[in-house]
């Protein structure tokens, strides 16, 4: 790799490293109003196991909240990783390019398609993206002479890269739903045949990126599954999203050394996100080093949730964690398969990630994972 392109790489990295540290307040707001949603739906609502959140009035009050602080996280992601590789100028650019890949919007939103969910992957290609192409627009307006100069870079120029960043957002998110509707078909053959093999795919794709598309596939599948009169799917995914938290909270106690104190704090949320089933917040961890993390939970999801379907257990609520375990099919083996690939995934991330020099969260010079 030539010289120029290392540091094109770096800067990327501590782009995104950067923007993590404004997101945390959205992950970790959105995680804790859910959560209490839920808890509140469970000790008060009879009915509330079969939809956690959409009950008890102050619930539905605490999920919408929770929702929407979810919903901002990734644009404001976006935001920040197109400034800081293009300037303030970016802003808007990433902004939108964000809210975009957040809410699945395509070139077929004339038709009200937003089934396209890209996630915090195409959040951060979004920054990225909205970030050199604001960068590539201001050396073009530079050459704008005269009186003209400050309506080319104030007005033209965000008009060009806010579009230029949105149309091609527009454009990859239909590859996410291509890539949903070949996945399922996938999921629906390998059900037939193999369910360890089965679970397994579903812990991999629930962990692959945390909400995104393929998260968002694995769930849509064991949702009709569950209309269907099939639940071992359902089961499996909450096994794997559960299995997400609880290995970044439990290799946090064990390699206290590997997390910088910021991080140790997130990690021990991720305790409560783990308990009641919310995998988002485990993003502004993941985001730092995905390279890292990302395999470690994946390997870990992909354990318990294989376990979850050779066993058999089984979910007919479509979320809630621990809080629906009332509702599982043999519970104790489904115990059994989370506590087993936590355990997995927590080794996996104390090995591969990197012993934390700073607190790159609390100081303006950013230290990256080599």
């Amino acid at each position: 790799m030539s010289l120029k392109l290392k540091n094109i790489f770096k800067k990327i990295t501590q782009a995104i490293v950067k923007s993590v540290y404004y997101i945390i307040p959205f992950a970790i707001t959105g995680g804790v109003l859910i959560s209490l949603a839920y808890i509140i739906d469970f000790a008060i609502s009879k009915n509330a196991v079969f939809g956690l959140g959409s009950e008890n009035p102050v619930a539905v009050i605490f999920k919408s909240m929770g929702s929407l602080v979810f919903s901002l996280m990734l644009p404001v992601m976006s935001a920040v990783i197109a400034v800081e590789l293009g300037g303030k100028l970016a802003f808007g650019a990433g902004i939108t390019g964000g809210f975009f890949a957040q809410n699945g919007a395509t070139i077929f939103l004339v038709f009200g398609d937003t089934t396209a969910v890209s996630g915090y992957i195409g959040a951060i290609f979004a920054g990225i993206l909205g970030g050199y192409i604001t960068l590539f627009s201001k050396k073009l307006f530079e050459k704008v002479k005269g009186e003209f100069k400050s309506t080319a870079k104030n007005v033209i120029l965000p008009v060009v890269s806010i579009t230029a960043t949105g149309l091609v957002i527009l454009a990859v998110n239909p590859l996410t739903k291509l890539a949903n509707t070949a996945l399922s078909a996938m999921l629906m053959v390998i059900s037939e045949t193999n369910p360890v093999a089965f679970g397994a795919v579903l812990g991999l794709l629930t962990a692959a990126d945390m909400g995104g598309a393929f998260s968002k596939a694995a769930f849509i599948f064991a949702s009709a599954s569950i209309a269907s009169g099939e639940y071992t799917a359902m089961a499996s995914v909450m096994a794997a999203g559960m299995t997400i938290n609880l290995s970044i909270f439990l290799s946090s106690l064990i390699f206290r050394v590997k997390f910088s104190d910021k991080e140790n704090g997130l990690a021990k949320a991720n305790l409560l996100f783990g308990i009641t089933g919310v995998n988002e917040g485990a993003i502004p961890i993941a985001a730092k080093s995905p390279a890292r993390i990302i395999p470690a939970c994946a390997a870990g999801s992909a354990i318990s949730s294989a376990l979850s379907a050779g066993f058999g257990c089984t979910l007919i609520a479509p979320y809630g964690g621990l809080l629906v375990i009332p509702l599982v099919g043999k519970p104790l083996l489904f115990l059994v398969s989370v506590l087993t690939g936590t355990l997995v995934g927590a080794l996996l991330l104390g090995l591969l990630k990197k012993e934390a020099k700073t607190d790159f969260y609390v100081t303006e010079k950013v230290e990256i994972e080599k």
